[in-house]
C-alpha cells in the first residue's frame, strides 16, 4: 500500500518553542496533552482503540531522519499516515498510525481514532493538565 501523510489541520496549534507534552494511556486509550501556541493553556487529545504507542527521538532538530519524512511529515504538526506497515500488521482493528512531531519528541501511536478531549486544559505544566483530565479516564 501507499505511503500518505495528511497534516491534520483541526487541532489547536501546539507552541513550537516550549510544546511540554505528556502522555498517559491505559490498555484502552490514551490521552496527549501540549502547551497551546498561545502558552497559556494546553489541549487535551484522546486516542481510543489503542494499540501501541512510542514517544522519544526524533526531535525538530534530527526529524529528517525519521522513516516517514521522505512522505512529507511535517515540523510541529500532527499528521495521519496512511498505509503504514504499522498499520496493516493489524487488519482485522482497522488502526491508523498518527505522528505529533513536538519540539524535543515526536509521539506516534497506533490506535483506532482520535478526538479532541478538551481544547483548554489550565494547569501550570503538563503534570497538572494531565492530573485535571484524570476523571475522565
Amino acid at each position: 500500500m501507499k505511503i500518505v501523510i495528511t497534516q491534520i489541520n483541526h487541532l489547536p496549534p501546539m507552541d513550537s518553542g516550549a510544546t511540554e507534552p505528556g502522555i498517559m494511556a491505559n490498555e484502552e486509550k490514551l490521552f496527549v496533552v501540549y502547551r497551546k501556541a498561545n502558552g497559556n493553556s494546553y489541549t487535551a487529545i484522546q486516542f481510543n482503540g489503542l494499540i501501541s504507542y512510542n514517544f522519544g527521538y526524533p526531535n525538530d532538530e534530527a526529524l529528517a531522519q525519521h522513516r516517514y519524512y521522505k512522505f512529507g511529515l511535517k515540523h510541529y504538526s500532527f499528521n495521519q499516515i496512511d498505509g503504514s506497515p504499522e498499520a496493516e500488521r493489524y487488519p482485522e482493528l482497522n488502526p491508523i498510525l498518527w505522528v505529533i512531531t513536538f519540539h524535543d519528541q515526536t509521539f506516534e501511536v497506533l490506535a483506532r481514532n482520535i478526538q479532541v478531549c478538551t481544547e483548554e486544559v489550565q494547569a501550570d505544566s503538563a503534570a497538572g493538565a494531565l492530573k485535571s483530565i484524570a476523571k475522565n479516564f
